[in-house]
């Protein structure tokens, strides 16, 4: 363990033994204090030379009074960001009442795509916004009252498809609903719906392309009573989690061309598709109290070609996996509040773990980028003290 003195922190980089040791040079930036709603993640694409950070907001009205029952906790942001750290530009939209982001994409025009979620009464809706590549409004689409959207993205050929859960009412058992594939096309209200399964609320699904193709993820979990055996709704102490993974193939109006299903008992939280047959993972095995970061690359005929534990951790996030310019791969996640990632070769070699730690500060939700001479990481961070209602926006600039 060892120690850099910057000008504003003092930051603890922890090595993990095995690993190969860089010189390294962390500098905190904040970019907006205190403005990001707690439950909120954050979206973060590159945009030429300049970032684009999408999450939800806590509102003006809450700001001048601070009131849990305010009608409007929060809205809807993006903030355009120059590689220095400067905000560019602001821009502040939602519904009546409060907004939470769910998604940002690129488009192939040069503009982006936001997804998110309001409430209408007790109807949650999912609401898309098209943006030009100067920022204006293209266009705007909600979806029905009966759906609730689960990933959005967009093929080479500029087609754009969602993932809808949709509830059939007194049609399917209780907690169970369609899933089902949209052609997203705002010029034709003619929905091009296909459904792909009959899933309970336990699964979570998402879709993924690389480029051309388009694909279906789920993962889902039970908990099982351990000395019976028997599966139950809800987590209790004296239970344990079993998860499973599925990924196919889809093409809308066709037969699905091929699934893989995998019993992997793995947590599964970010997945890669390199190529039409070879699909990389990264999730958690459970051990005792302790979450085992894997990650590992299987074929489209299930058969697994490694897998690695990466780390033991005691608690578990989300993790943005990326592959960088040397085609290794990095992961990126926060625990108790460190930021660690891991920059892994496509044979699923080890080549560094690294964490970065605050001392004034609590990091969450990492999103890494690599430039020319460094890496950037835009993180969530809250002050220690937690004096203030929001979280705020930071740059982390990662020199070796």
């Amino acid at each position: 363990m060892g120690s850099i003195k910057t000008k504003h922190f003092l930051i603890w980089i922890w090595l993990i033994p095995g690993t190969l040791l860089h010189s390294q040079t962390n500098t905190f930036k904040e970019i907006k204090p205190n403005f990001i709603y707690q439950n909120s993640d954050i979206s973060v694409i590159r945009v030429h030379e300049d970032f684009l950070v999408f999450c939800s907001t806590l509102s003006q009205d809450f700001f001048q009074n601070p009131n849990p029952d305010s009608e409007s906790i929060t809205d809807l942001l993006l903030l355009r960001i120059s590689n220095e750290g400067q905000i560019i530009w602001e821009y502040r939209f939602g519904k009546p009442g409060e907004d939470y982001s769910l998604d940002l994409v690129k488009t192939n025009d040069g503009g982006w795509i936001t997804m998110s979620a309001f409430y209408k009464g007790y109807e949650r809706k999912t609401l898309f916004v098209k943006f030009d590549s100067f920022g204006k409004v293209e266009w705007e689409r909600e979806t029905d009252k009966v759906e609730e959207c689960f990933s959005i993205v967009e093929l080479q050929d500029s087609q754009i498809y969602i993932l809808n859960k949709i509830y059939p009412p007194g049609i399917l058992p209780r907690y169970s609903y369609h899933l089902v594939l949209e052609n997203l096309d705002p010029s034709n209200l003619m929905k091009n719906q296909m459904i792909l399964d009959t899933i309970i609320w336990k699964n979570v699904c998402k879709l993924l392309t690389n480029g051309h193709e388009l694909y279906l993820t789920n993962s889902r979990w039970e908990s099982v009573e351990k000395s019976t055996g028997i599966s139950y709704f809800f987590q209790k102490d004296k239970f344990r989690d079993l998860y499973s993974f599925s990924i196919s193939r889809l093409q809308l109006g066709k037969k699905i061309p091929w699934s893989c299903s995998l019993n992997t008992n793995c947590d599964t939280r970010a997945v890669t598709i390199l190529s039409d047959s070879l699909i990389f993972f990264s999730g958690y095995y459970s051990n005792k109290e302790m979450d085992l970061l894997s990650f590992s690359c299987i074929r489209k005929d299930g058969q697994q070609l490694f897998l690695k534990i990466i780390d033991t951790l005691h608690f578990n996030s989300m993790i943005h996996q990326s592959r960088l310019l040397n085609s290794n791969f990095n992961l990126a996640l926060s625990s108790a509040g460190i930021i660690h990632y891991y920059q892994i070769s496509s044979n699923g070699d080890i080549e560094c773990k690294k964490s970065i730690r605050n001392d004034a500060l609590v990091l969450f939700y990492p999103r890494f980028f690599e430039n020319k001479n460094n890496f950037l990481i835009f993180c969530k961070a809250k002050d220690k003290i937690m004096k203030y209602p929001g979280y705020s926006l930071y740059t982390i600039k990662v020199t070796n």
